[in-house]
């Protein structure tokens, strides 16, 4: 078996302009360390929710779900998250972020209607 030509292949890296993008964006400021037994402050408590970090936090528990995805969906979404270097939970949180801000109109009469109840 003759060996692979790979003179003609094309090996530059596939995901710069991902790497780049995310080298430009900052860096979110680090979570205070909390001694053993003692409940974090409330500012600690919301920057942990914001930045998704909140498991093995006393209080800073974060709202959780299962769900069942379609395998379209579930392939779509982790491939995307690992081309965006994040989280699935990251990812999914994203496109949640998205669709509020697409359909904000919506969601605030939504909100309207059922505080109304």
């Amino acid at each position: 078996m003759a060996k692979k030509k790979f003179d003609e292949l094309n090996t530059s890296n596939v995901f710069e302009e991902t790497i780049e993008t995310a080298a430009a964006e900052t860096i979110p400021e680090p979570i205070p360390r909390q001694k053993r037994g003692d409940l974090p402050t409330v500012e600690v408590q919301e920057q942990a929710r914001e930045q998704g970090k909140t498991q093995g936090r006393k209080g800073c528990k974060a709202h959780r779900f299962n769900m069942a995805f379609s395998p379209k969906a579930y392939d779509f979404i982790t491939c995307m998250a690992r081309v965006r270097g994040e989280t699935i939970t990251a990812f999914v949180n994203h496109l949640i972020e998205k669709c509020i801000d697409d359909n904000q109109e919506i969601y605030q009469k939504a909100l309207e209607f059922r505080d109304s109840l």
